[in-house]
């Protein structure tokens, strides 16, 4: 027989908490939870203990210092199941999820009779209930001070599955336990573990981790050759445990090269970047700023986290995709672009590099907070915060992302995953492993390798980027005089979009965003090849025209990517004195040529180009489904305080596989300050020269074959 307790702690109740079964020095797990009760970590500790137990023929007796987890898994559940899970007053079981999932576990035939329970005084020095609880305090502790990735969560079952092949010629006599444990004193701790944990079973089959708090059971379906799970999951509205508590410090040797600015001042690359052809930049050899990676005793908590934030939850939402013919392919998380985006809905499946991953994949499509299922934010539920908003928009970034992903990946009992990001979401991935390596299987990230700079330096890139591309698309015949007509035409006459915006140039040279599509080029002049229509000799833009702008422009699907765009680069890495994004696009863009807002579209002596990912104030002045969010726009833009994304320090020791796709002409993110964060990340790095930034989607089949072959 296998004896082992389990314990749980909420400190709170509800509060932060953890859980531990224990069988042996050798042989024990905890885990926990940002916010939960002591009975739900009561019952997580059961229900981990027998899935790590599962399949095994030994007879096993749990202690628990807990009479309500004794009383629902030896008496109350079969009462409850026969009413359809409500008590015997006709209210719903509390814990229900947690619940039904130890009674699918005691249900399998192969236990029945194998499984018995044993209450055991608390605190009471029990030696596997007191080992039991000092873990899952541990466990507590270090949830409540938002330091989790520094526990220790124990080695596991392997162990036991090696103990429980020694139980039949230790049982005669004595303790069966204390004989093994005696027997694990004497022999190397090295041939411990190695025995990998078995495959998790197909996606239909897969019984659900615990949740944190109740909810729906999760929707099973099939669709067309797929099979979807739907993942509901509550968690924290701020996640503590994502904070890098690191700053600069000039006592320190410099960790990694974090910019370019030294170089760039000595060299004059700053008059250079805005060049329609710049040479190619050498690795820099200024180090940057340099910093430290040893955290202060006080937990970095900003201004905005009040008691009210802290007690605030919001729900997650994703979408799990498998083949009918899956059996045992490993997780790989999706991490859409943006910011503001919704995970890719059924219509997008289609991509081949979606098809491609899920013959060696089964897919998690998560709705970042803020979007789609995922308590979502537009210019209607924004307004209804109140003065919570802002505090509310400030906890949207990639940081808190990474926690939401990573409660999920828990909630879900998923040891490693892999994870992929398009675009933003590789800043996600970048933040991440920054926090949670231990988590990542590999990383895979096309045109995501985040800039670990200020704004200004990002905005100078992307402009002069824009530009050269933007010279590529007036190459065609006739392209950059119907762009300047169009744009002189709307200063003289009043155009108006279907949402009844009044067009303006600048809303114009807004659909050089598809500048940066690897068939942009061609969309553009299909747009610009007849814009104008005569009636009665006067000319008119096409309602085909102001239809096909109104719809490239409009932020009423996703007015969060115009809202938070900026607040992505807000204090990338350490720095001395974070600085206000302060409008960089706008503040950018009068510097460089071609870009001026009020330029006159007609003097063909100054270059007049179309705009890319460049968000400014104005936008918000003249959409009208912006107009409501100007105000915290502007709050958001002189923001001083943001938490540090990225932990160079911590990137520059990775040892996560990461393989990046780096398209070179890429518009929206900077080539050479990808390449450098690879470098600095030890990424594998395939460059692209005839692809854009939505190379995934526009030949997904070469950039997945190459990042899963890896």
């Amino acid at each position: 027989m296998i004896i082992a307790a389990t314990d749980g702690s909420s400190l709170g109740n509800p509060g932060a908490g953890g859980w531990c079964w224990y069988l042996s020095p050798d042989c024990w797990r905890s885990g926990g939870f940002t916010l939960g009760t002591n009975n739900q970590a009561e019952l997580m500790a059961v229900a981990d203990l027998l899935t790590e137990t599962a399949g095994m023929d030994d007879d096993l007796l749990i202690q628990a210092d807990s009479q309500y987890v004794i009383n629902i898994l030896t008496k109350w559940r079969f009462g409850w199941k026969k009413k359809g899970w409500k008590t015997g007053g006709g209210k719903p079981v509390a814990n229900l999820e947690l619940v039904k999932r130890l009674d699918q576990l005691l249900s399998d035939p192969a236990r029945r009779g194998k499984v018995s329970f044993e209450w055991v005084k608390g605190h009471a020095g029990h030696p596997l209930n007191e080992q039991a609880d000092s873990h899952a305090q541990a466990i507590a502790k270090a949830y409540q001070a938002g330091t989790p990735r520094q526990a220790d969560f124990g080695p596991g079952w392997n162990t036991g599955r090696q103990i429980a092949g020694e139980l039949a010629s230790d049982t005669a006599g004595g303790s069966a336990a204390s004989s093994v444990q005696e027997r694990r004193r004497k022999e190397p701790r090295e041939t411990y573990g190695q025995q990998k944990p078995a495959a998790p079973t197909s996606v239909l089959a897969r019984p659900l981790y615990p949740r944190l708090e109740q909810e729906p059971n999760p929707k099973e379906y099939r669709q067309g050759r797929y099979l979807i799970r739907e993942h509901l999951l509550t968690v924290p509205l701020y996640h503590p445990e994502v904070a890098l508590n690191l700053f600069p410090d000039s006592a320190k040797n410099p960790v990694v090269n974090l910019e370019r600015e030294a170089d760039n001042q000595e060299s004059g690359v700053q008059s250079e970047l805005f060049a329609v052809n710049p040479g190619e930049q050498s690795r820099p050899k200024s180090q940057g700023n340099p910093i430290t990676s040893t955290p202060p005793d006080n937990q970095f908590l900003p201004p905005w986290v009040d008691a009210e934030i802290k007690k605030t939850n919001i729900q997650i939402y994703a979408r799990e995709i498998a083949l009918d013919d899956e059996e045992n392919r490993p997780y790989l998380i999706y991490f859409q672009g943006g910011p503001g985006c919704k995970g890719s809905r059924p219509a997008d499946w289609s991509a081949p590099w979606f098809g491609a991953a899920l013959e060696k994949y089964r897919i998690i499509m998560l709705d970042q907070r803020g979007t789609g299922r995922s308590t979502p934010l537009d210019n209607v539920t924004i307004p209804a915060l109140g003065n919570r908003a802002g505090a509310w928009l400030r906890l949207m970034r990639a940081d808190q992302i990474v926690g939401d992903a990573e409660a999920l990946r828990r909630a879900l009992g998923i040891k490693k995953w892999t994870v992929m990001g398009q675009s933003f979401g590789g800043f996600i991935i970048t933040a991440y492993l920054s926090r949670f390596p231990e988590a990542i299987e590999k990383a895979y990230i096309t045109g995501g390798l985040p800039g670990l700079t200020k704004v200004n330096r990002i905005y100078e890139r992307t402009f002069a980027a824009t530009a050269r591309r933007c010279q590529e698309f007036y190459a065609l015949p006739g392209m950059e005089e119907a762009v300047r007509q169009t744009c002189a035409h709307v200063l003289e006459h009043d155009e108006y979009l279907p949402n009844g915006e009044k067009l303006t140039p600048n809303r114009i040279r807004q659909v050089g965003l598809e500048l940066g599509r690897t068939y942009g080029l061609e969309n553009l002049r299909y747009l610009f090849e007849a814009p104008f229509v005569h009636i009665g000799g006067k000319r008119h833009l096409t309602q085909e025209f102001l239809g096909q702008v109104g719809g490239r422009v409009s932020f009423s699907l996703d007015p969060l990517y115009a809202l938070l765009h900026e607040t992505i680069y807000g204090n990338a890495v350490p720095q001395s004195e974070v600085e206000p994004t302060a409008w960089a696009a706008d503040r950018i863009r009068e510097k460089a040529p071609g870009f001026a807002q009020n330029a006159d579209p007609l003097d063909k002596s100054q270059p007049y180009y179309l705009t890319g990912e460049h968000f400014g104030r104005w936008v918000f002045a003249s959409d009208p489904a912006l107009k409501s969010l100007a105000e915290l726009a502007d709050d958001l833009a002189a923001e001083t305080e943001w938490p540090v994304l990225y932990d160079p320090q911590r990137l520059a020791e990775n040892q996560v596989p990461v393989h990046a796709v780096v398209y070179r002409d890429d518009i929206f993110v900077p080539r050479d300050l990808s390449l450098n964060t690879g470098r600095i990340m030890g990424a594998n790095i395939l460059e692209k020269e005839d692809l854009h930034h939505d190379g995934l989607r526009a030949s997904g089949n070469q950039i997945i074959s190459w990042l899963i072959s890896r």
